[in-house]
Protein backbone atom coordinates (compact mmCIF):
# COMPACT_ATOMS: atom_id res chain seq x y z
CA UNK A 1 0.00 0.00 0.00
CA UNK A 2 2.90 2.21 0.26
CA UNK A 3 3.03 2.75 -3.29
CA UNK A 4 -0.66 4.03 -3.24
CA UNK A 5 -0.23 8.04 -3.98
CA UNK A 6 -1.94 9.20 -0.70
CA UNK A 7 -0.28 6.75 1.78
CA UNK A 8 2.05 9.37 2.47
CA UNK A 9 -0.45 11.94 3.26
CA UNK A 10 -1.82 9.54 6.48
CA UNK A 11 1.03 9.90 8.34
CA UNK A 12 0.69 6.30 9.79
CA UNK A 13 3.48 5.04 12.14
CA UNK A 14 1.84 2.77 14.11
CA UNK A 15 2.55 -0.53 12.13
CA UNK A 16 6.35 0.16 12.36
CA UNK A 17 5.97 -0.21 16.22
CA UNK A 18 5.36 -3.60 17.04
CA UNK A 19 7.42 -5.20 20.03
CA UNK A 20 7.31 -8.72 18.70
CA UNK A 21 6.07 -10.53 15.42
CA UNK A 22 5.91 -14.16 15.10
CA UNK A 23 4.31 -15.52 11.52
CA UNK A 24 3.62 -18.19 9.99
CA UNK A 25 2.49 -20.14 6.00
CA UNK A 26 0.01 -22.94 5.93
CA UNK A 27 0.70 -24.65 2.85
CA UNK A 28 -1.28 -27.82 1.39
CA UNK A 29 0.41 -30.82 1.02
CA UNK A 30 0.48 -31.45 -3.24
CA UNK A 31 -0.22 -27.79 -3.95
CA UNK A 32 3.56 -26.06 -5.66
CA UNK A 33 0.98 -22.91 -6.28
CA UNK A 34 0.68 -21.04 -3.51
CA UNK A 35 -2.89 -19.61 -4.18
CA UNK A 36 -4.17 -21.81 -1.20
CA UNK A 37 -1.64 -21.10 1.10
CA UNK A 38 -2.80 -18.71 4.38
CA UNK A 39 -0.55 -16.53 5.61
CA UNK A 40 -0.90 -15.22 9.52
CA UNK A 41 0.74 -12.92 10.96
CA UNK A 42 0.58 -12.23 15.16
CA UNK A 43 2.30 -8.97 16.57
CA UNK A 44 2.45 -7.41 19.81
CA UNK A 45 1.71 -3.47 20.28
CA UNK A 46 2.37 -1.09 23.00
CA UNK A 47 -0.02 1.01 24.74
CA UNK A 48 -2.60 2.08 22.26
CA UNK A 49 -0.77 1.10 19.18
CA UNK A 50 -2.94 -1.72 18.65
CA UNK A 51 -6.30 0.40 18.58
CA UNK A 52 -4.54 2.49 16.41
CA UNK A 53 -3.24 0.24 13.82
CA UNK A 54 -7.16 -0.64 13.30
CA UNK A 55 -8.38 2.51 12.81
CA UNK A 56 -4.92 3.19 10.31
CA UNK A 57 -5.47 -0.42 8.67
CA UNK A 58 -9.59 1.29 7.70
CA UNK A 59 -7.71 4.79 6.72
CA UNK A 60 -5.45 3.35 4.31
CA UNK A 61 -8.36 0.93 2.07
CA UNK A 62 -10.33 4.43 2.49
CA UNK A 63 -7.35 6.79 0.95
CA UNK A 64 -6.47 4.34 -1.29
CA UNK A 65 -9.32 2.08 -3.01
CA UNK A 66 -7.54 1.56 -6.25
CA UNK A 67 -3.91 2.53 -7.97
CA UNK A 68 -0.95 1.32 -9.71
CA UNK A 69 2.24 -0.86 -8.74
CA UNK A 70 3.96 0.51 -11.85
CA UNK A 71 5.61 -2.86 -13.86
CA UNK A 72 3.56 -5.74 -13.92
CA UNK A 73 5.39 -9.35 -15.06
CA UNK A 74 2.81 -9.74 -17.62
CA UNK A 75 3.90 -6.95 -19.09
CA UNK A 76 5.98 -7.57 -22.47
CA UNK A 77 7.93 -5.32 -24.98
CA UNK A 78 5.18 -4.90 -27.26
CA UNK A 79 2.59 -4.60 -24.00
CA UNK A 80 3.62 -2.34 -21.57
CA UNK A 81 1.76 -2.92 -18.18
CA UNK A 82 1.36 -2.17 -14.85
CA UNK A 83 -0.23 -3.97 -11.98
CA UNK A 84 -3.64 -2.49 -10.81
CA UNK A 85 -5.07 -3.48 -7.20
CA UNK A 86 -8.13 -2.15 -5.72
CA UNK A 87 -8.98 -2.62 -1.86
CA UNK A 88 -12.93 -2.55 0.21
CA UNK A 89 -13.55 -3.28 3.12
CA UNK A 90 -16.00 -6.03 3.14
CA UNK A 91 -16.94 -6.27 6.46
CA UNK A 92 -16.00 -4.32 10.13
CA UNK A 93 -15.99 -5.54 14.06
CA UNK A 94 -16.86 -9.19 13.16
CA UNK A 95 -14.58 -10.56 16.00
CA UNK A 96 -12.36 -9.28 18.84
CA UNK A 97 -12.06 -5.91 20.14
CA UNK A 98 -12.37 -4.27 16.47
CA UNK A 99 -11.75 -6.58 13.01
CA UNK A 100 -11.37 -5.67 9.49
CA UNK A 101 -12.32 -8.03 6.35
CA UNK A 102 -10.01 -6.06 3.41
CA UNK A 103 -10.40 -7.50 -0.29
CA UNK A 104 -7.80 -7.11 -2.74
CA UNK A 105 -7.48 -7.68 -6.23
CA UNK A 106 -4.33 -7.39 -8.20
CA UNK A 107 -4.79 -7.58 -12.33
CA UNK A 108 -2.35 -6.15 -15.07
CA UNK A 109 -3.54 -3.29 -17.08
CA UNK A 110 -2.20 -2.33 -20.52
CA UNK A 111 -0.70 1.26 -20.16
CA UNK A 112 -1.59 2.12 -23.88
CA UNK A 113 -5.60 1.12 -23.62
CA UNK A 114 -5.81 0.60 -19.62
CA UNK A 115 -7.44 -2.35 -20.52
CA UNK A 116 -7.36 -5.26 -17.69
CA UNK A 117 -5.74 -8.32 -19.03
CA UNK A 118 -4.31 -11.90 -17.72
CA UNK A 119 -4.85 -13.25 -14.26
CA UNK A 120 -6.84 -11.28 -11.77
CA UNK A 121 -5.39 -12.28 -7.99
CA UNK A 122 -8.08 -11.94 -5.06
CA UNK A 123 -6.99 -12.23 -2.18
CA UNK A 124 -9.05 -11.73 1.27
CA UNK A 125 -7.43 -9.91 4.30
CA UNK A 126 -8.51 -10.50 8.15
CA UNK A 127 -6.75 -8.22 10.55
CA UNK A 128 -7.98 -8.86 14.14
CA UNK A 129 -7.30 -7.10 17.54
CA UNK A 130 -7.82 -8.38 20.88
CA UNK A 131 -6.06 -5.95 23.52
CA UNK A 132 -2.43 -5.63 22.76
CA UNK A 133 -1.93 -7.75 20.16
CA UNK A 134 -3.22 -7.76 16.02
CA UNK A 135 -3.22 -10.80 14.37
CA UNK A 136 -3.51 -10.81 10.06
CA UNK A 137 -4.74 -13.52 7.86
CA UNK A 138 -4.24 -13.49 4.26
CA UNK A 139 -6.11 -15.87 1.93
CA UNK A 140 -6.01 -15.94 -2.07
CA UNK A 141 -8.99 -18.66 -2.15
CA UNK A 142 -10.78 -17.83 0.88
CA UNK A 143 -14.54 -16.56 0.53
CA UNK A 144 -15.74 -13.95 3.24
CA UNK A 145 -17.88 -16.39 5.56
CA UNK A 146 -14.22 -18.62 5.40
CA UNK A 147 -12.02 -15.64 6.54
CA UNK A 148 -14.79 -14.51 9.24
CA UNK A 149 -14.63 -17.79 10.74
CA UNK A 150 -11.01 -17.87 10.49
CA UNK A 151 -10.56 -14.68 12.44
CA UNK A 152 -13.76 -15.62 14.97
CA UNK A 153 -11.46 -18.65 15.62
CA UNK A 154 -7.93 -16.51 16.10
CA UNK A 155 -9.76 -15.03 19.08
CA UNK A 156 -9.41 -17.52 21.68
CA UNK A 157 -6.22 -18.02 21.17
CA UNK A 158 -5.15 -14.54 21.04
CA UNK A 159 -7.04 -14.19 24.53
CA UNK A 160 -4.20 -16.25 26.19
CA UNK A 161 -1.71 -13.59 25.39
CA UNK A 162 -3.19 -10.62 24.92
CA UNK A 163 -2.72 -7.89 27.45
CA UNK A 164 -5.15 -7.74 28.84
CA UNK A 165 -6.60 -10.86 29.00
CA UNK A 166 -10.31 -11.94 27.67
Amino acid sequence: LESCPGYAKLGLTAWRGYLYQVGHWLVRRGDNTGIRDIAVKAERYPGRDAAQLMQDVRRVVQACPEFGLGNSEAAGPDRPAETWVTYQVLKNDFAGDSSVLVRSVAVPRDLATGQQFGVRVVTLIAVVQVGDLVTTVSWYEGTPEQMTVLAQRAVPRLCTAARPRC
